[in-house]
C-alpha cells in the first residue's frame, strides 16, 4: 500500500512535464503537416510534371515523397512510386 502511494505521488509529479512534452510534440507535428500540405498545394506545375514523367525518382526524392505521402494521407497509404506517389500527384485537389 505504501509503495502504491509513493508511485502515485511520483506519477503526479512527472505528469505535468509529460503532458507539456506531449502537447509540444503534437503542435510540432501539426505544424509539419500544415507545411507539407502547403508545399504540395503550392508546388509548381512544371516541377510536378517533371516528377510525374520520371520512371523512378532519385532515392532522396523518393524518400521525401514517401514522407509527404505519409504525412498527408496517413500511414496505411500506398507509398510505392507508381501507385502511391503518381496517383497522389495526379489528384492533388483531393
Amino acid at each position: 500500500m505504501l509503495l502504491t502511494y509513493h508511485m502515485n505521488q511520483l506519477v503526479m509529479q512527472v505528469l505535468p512535464d509529460f503532458e507539456h512534452a506531449y502537447e509540444q510534440s503534437l503542435l510540432e507535428k501539426e505544424d509539419l503537416i500544415a507545411h507539407s500540405q502547403k508545399f504540395v498545394t503550392e508546388m509548381h506545375q512544371e516541377g510536378l510534371s517533371e516528377l510525374r514523367s520520371l520512371q523512378r525518382p532519385p532515392m532522396d526524392i523518393e524518400d521525401l515523397l514517401i514522407a509527404v505521402i505519409t504525412i498527408v494521407k496517413g500511414t496505411p497509404a500506398d507509398t510505392s512510386w507508381t501507385k502511391g506517389a503518381k496517383r497522389i500527384m495526379a489528384n492533388l485537389e483531393r
